[in-house]
């Protein structure tokens, strides 16, 4: 699964070449604005199985500054956002099978805390508010970190990495944890 851009032909290309030597499906997943369908249609021409073009409301093609923007101008809220992203991922889980873990509790519990801390006090850090979703190398002291292999499944991390902490540091929280290849090798 790749999202449609311009600079993923070449991960598009070697996707074909894993599809002709093992088989399976390519599917193209764009999860921006129309200004992809060109991009799609290429993929398309060049062998790709099928593809799912993703519009709507959902803030598409947005990246974490925008969002983080459109809450601390409460514009948008940390917990309506949250909910649109897990219904999202509830929607699209079972076809794409992104996430090891989703953490939905755990993430509505925090964004409605950073709603509320932003209203109190203001925003915590420039991703104040934001939720994200971390490939499962990454992790949260006390929490499942298998790194996509067999030999660290049900390992919990002792400590929290240093690029999550610089990013609750921010003000950002975790929506659950997603597949890798095997220790990010890839």
């Amino acid at each position: 699964v790749f999202e449609t851009n311009e600079s993923d032909h070449y991960a598009l290309e070697e996707a074909l070449r894993i599809k002709e030597k093992f088989g399976g499906e390519v599917v193209l997943l764009s999860l921006g604005d129309d200004r992809v369908l060109k991009s799609i249609k290429n993929g398309l021409a060049m062998g790709a199985d099928r593809a799912l073009h993703l519009t709507g409301p959902e803030f598409h093609g947005s990246d974490a500054h925008v969002v983080a923007t459109a809450i601390r101008r409460r514009k948008l809220s940390s917990v309506e956002l949250t909910r649109a992203l897990l219904a999202r991922i509830e929607r699209w889980q079972p076809v794409l099978n992104a996430f090891v873990r989703v953490e939905a509790d755990e993430a509505l519990a925090v964004a409605k805390a950073a709603d509320r801390s932003l209203a109190q006090r203001g925003p915590k850090g420039q991703l104040h508010g934001v939720p994200l979703a971390h490939k499962d190398i990454y992790y949260s002291a006390g929490k499942p970190a298998g790194c996509g292999s067999k030999v660290r499944e049900g390992w919990i991390a002792p400590a929290t990495s240093t690029v999550i902490t610089r990013l609750e540091a921010a003000g950002s929280f975790r929506l659950g944890a997603l597949h890798l290849a095997e220790f990010a090798y890839g």
